[in-house]
């Protein structure tokens, strides 16, 4: 699947709080086609990414994503032990795929 770019999707440089999420989460709905690959999103651009907006992202992909994995790439952090929290609670696997990017992969 061709990379979704975050940049693209909001005039914000942050995406701090789960509603900054909400205000893409339509646009990043349409954006998702059901190829039955990986999710691809690319946060290359943004300076951040807040622990509550990833799970908000994981939260409006929940329809589109069953089955699938989700790959953060270009995050403007490293991963963390929260970062794994969230992936737990949304019954996926934290696998770490390049220098700053993510798979959230189904279990």
């Amino acid at each position: 699947m061709i990379p979704v770019a975050m940049a693209n999707l909001t005039r914000k440089r942050v995406l701090i709080a789960r509603e900054s999420v909400d205000a893409v989460g339509l646009i990043l709905s349409q954006s998702i086609v059901e190829d039955g690959g990986p999710i691809v999103l690319d946060f290359a651009g943004l300076g951040a990414v807040s622990p509550s907006a990833i799970d908000q992202l994981l939260v409006r992909l929940e329809p589109a994503s069953a089955g699938r994995d989700v790959q953060f790439t270009n995050m403007p952090f490293p991963r963390e032990g929260v970062h794994e929290a969230i992936a737990r609670a949304h019954g996926r696997t934290l696998i770490e795929s390049g220098p700053n990017s993510w798979t959230f992969a189904v279990r």
